[in-house]
């Protein structure tokens, strides 16, 4: 998350693939996604455990989840959907498509660098045995609106004629490296620069000279 005087803080500091490593009922990827300590059982300090606070008895997840599989991919889906809910929303705005598709990369850099631990949880799982090749493809289409974007940029002539599936590919691929650098910088301004940076380089690179 970001504080008022703009530094980020991570809170990613276990193994996302253990269960519950501080035994208080809640998994570690739930902890991780919602701000709670994933090694500490009672995170306020108020003599309540995270899980009591929470209305979770110890496993009572595993009621809802059948398997650690089933729950990582309904995380990961959850975070997929609220990603890409943010970008369509910026989509629907009233202006040309290269400012369509330049607001969208700055809104899910701000929307990264709000929620970090959701970025890499996303980032870490992608291509991960826990998630099925449907779950990845239900992720998947939450951004697949992108593709026609780009196709109307290829036909109006300023991004350059490839598969519009590569581009988005290529596209996606470096801001999501940017963004990963960027999430784990320090220093309070170092990350929006790097990220306008590298936004603007890789928009650059796709474009019809």
């Amino acid at each position: 998350m970001i504080d008022n005087d703009g530094k980020i803080f991570l809170h990613v500091i276990s193994d996302p693939t253990e269960v519950d490593s501080d035994g208080d009922g809640i998994d570690d990827l739930t902890e991780n996604e919602y701000g709670t300590e994933p090694l500490n059982p009672d995170t306020d300090g108020d003599k309540l455990s995270d899980g009591e606070e929470a209305g979770v008895a110890t496993r009572t997840l595993f009621h809802y989840f059948k398997t650690k599989e089933e729950l990582i991919e309904t995380l990961y889906l959850d975070v997929k959907k609220e990603a890409g809910a943010v970008l369509i929303e910026v989509a629907g705005s009233k202006v040309d498509c290269m400012k369509k598709l330049c607001n969208v990369s700055m809104a899910f850099a701000k929307w990264s660098l709000e929620n970090p631990s959701k970025i890499i949880f996303m980032q870490e799982f992608c291509y991960s045995p826990f998630i099925s090749t449907e779950a990845q493809q239900e992720g998947v289409s939450n951004f697949m609106f992108l593709i026609d974007q780009i196709k109307i940029g290829i036909n109006e002539g300023w991004i350059r004629d490839y598969p519009p599936e590569i581009v988005l590919l290529i596209v996606s691929s470096g801001q999501m490296a940017a963004i990963l650098a960027a999430v784990r910088e320090s220093d309070t301004q170092k990350p929006r620069d790097v990220l306008e940076q590298s936004i603007d380089l890789i928009l650059h690179g796709i474009l019809r000279k």
